[in-house]
């Protein structure tokens, strides 16, 4: 599993190169998060391709650990 943090600089980077990396090494899943929109999309890994499985607000649910996991707005 791969969690990936978007930000301004290297959205691109981790949107297309990183991906390709990852599913070449075999990681079965992949999210990407934009921290501002608190969102997150999960990819799962089948026959070598990232497919969306779920696009989430303020949460990750991962297929692989069965679990949720909550983002929290630290900026207050």
């Amino acid at each position: 599993m791969a969690i990936e943090i978007l930000s301004p600089h290297t959205g691109k980077y981790d949107l297309e190169d990183k991906m390709e990396v990852y599913a070449l090494n075999g990681v079965k899943e992949y999210w990407i998060v934009e921290p501002h929109e608190k969102r997150a999309k999960g990819y799962w890994l089948e026959k070598d391709e990232y497919h969306l499985f779920t696009e989430e607000i303020g949460m990750l649910n991962s297929k692989l650990l069965k679990k949720k996991f909550k983002f929290y707005d630290f900026s207050l």
